[in-house]
């Protein structure tokens, strides 16, 4: 269904949203931790894995 794909493309949008905000409050690379960094990006995920 071609609103289905634009349905995902939005949610993905708003993940890289997220990503930017999360990157942006974190400035400073040696505080940024990856692990802490997935598990907050996770967390936002809409999906069911």
């Amino acid at each position: 269904m071609e609103s289905q794909r634009l349905q995902e493309l939005q949610m993905l949008l708003e993940f890289l949203d997220h990503c930017k905000l999360y990157l942006t409050m974190r400035p400073e690379p040696k505080e940024f931790h990856m692990q802490q960094f997935l598990h907050h990006m996770i967390q936002l995920m809409p999906l069911k894995a």
